[in-house]
C-alpha cells in the first residue's frame, strides 16, 4: 500500500511539474507574441504616427442639400506636408465650410481633423493648397487655405468656400450648401483681390495694353469662365516681356 501511495504522489507531482512548465511556456509564448505584435504595429505605423495627430471630425449641417467638401463628398488620394514631413497616397477630404483637412484614422474607423496651423501644404484632385496667414507678409487676405492657380512672376490664388444657405419653399425651410470663390493676385509682395476683368487689368497696369490685346485676340471669357480666364491672362502677363 505504501508503495502504491508513493507512486501516486510521484505521478501527481510529476504532472503538476509538467503542467506548471506548460503554463509557463504558454505565458512566455503569449508575451513573445504580444511583443511581436506591438513591434509590428510600431514598424507599420510609426512613420505615420504624427499624421494621425488631430481631433475627431464631426460632420456639421445635417439635412443640408449638397456636401461641405471640395468638389466631391468622397475621400480622394492626395498628398500632404504635415509638421514639415511629406506623406503621399493619403486619403483626404477638404471641408471648405470649416476650412479643415480630414483623414481617416489608421484603422479606418473614424475621421481625424488635422491641425490646420501644422499643415504646410496639401494636394487633392491635382490641385495644391497652401496656408496664408493674413499677417504682414500676406496682408490683404484672410487666414486659411488657398489653392495655387498660378505661380510665377506674379501668383494667383483662389479661396474656395461653401456656406449653408437657408430658404423657404412653399412654407418649408430648406438648407443647401452654396459655393463662393474669391481670387487674389500677389504682385510685388502685395495681395490684390480680383473680382472682374477690370480689377485684374488695374493690377497688371504696367502691361495693360498687351494684356488687353491678348484677352481680345484669344477671346478670353471673363464672364462665363472667370477662373480659367484669370489663369490664362496671368500666365501670359508673367511670361510676356
Amino acid at each position: 500500500m505504501y508503495k502504491t501511495v508513493a507512486i501516486f504522489f510521484t505521478c501527481f507531482y510529476s504532472l503538476s511539474f509538467f503542467s506548471g512548465n506548460a503554463q509557463q511556456e504558454e505565458d512566455v509564448f503569449y508575451e513573445r507574441s504580444l511583443d511581436t505584435t506591438i513591434a509590428f504595429y510600431k514598424t507599420s505605423v510609426a512613420e505615420n504616427l504624427q499624421l494621425y495627430n488631430g481631433s475627431e471630425y464631426h460632420i456639421a449641417g445635417h439635412n443640408v442639400a449638397g456636401f461641405p467638401y471640395f468638389e466631391t463628398d468622397s475621400f480622394m488620394v492626395g498628398s500632404i506636408s504635415y509638421y514639415h514631413k511629406s506623406y503621399t497616397n493619403v486619403l483626404l477630404q477638404y471641408d471648405i465650410v470649416k476650412d479643415v483637412v480630414i483623414i481617416k484614422d489608421y484603422k479606418q474607423n473614424y475621421f481625424i481633423q488635422l491641425i490646420s496651423s501644422d499643415i504646410d501644404s496639401f494636394s487633392i484632385l491635382n490641385k495644391t493648397f497652401v496656408p496664408l496667414s493674413g499677417d504682414q507678409n500676406n496682408y490683404g487676405v484672410a487666414p486659411g487655405f488657398y489653392e495655387i492657380l498660378y505661380n510665377g512672376n506674379v501668383s494667383l490664388y483662389a479661396k474656395k468656400q461653401k456656406a449653408e444657405v437657408q430658404s423657404i419653399n412653399e412654407g418649408v425651410a430648406e438648407s443647401k450648401y452654396v459655393e463662393t470663390n474669391s481670387y487674389f493676385l500677389k504682385k510685388n509682395g502685395l495681395f490684390y483681390e480680383i473680382e472682374n476683368e477690370s480689377s485684374l487689368l488695374n493690377v497688371l497696369n504696367d502691361k495693360v495694353n498687351i494684356v488687353r490685346k491678348f484677352a481680345k485676340e484669344n477671346r478670353i471669357d471673363f464672364k462665363n469662365d472667370f477662373e480659367n480666364a484669370l489663369v490664362k491672362t496671368v500666365a501670359y502677363y508673367s511670361g510676356s516681356k
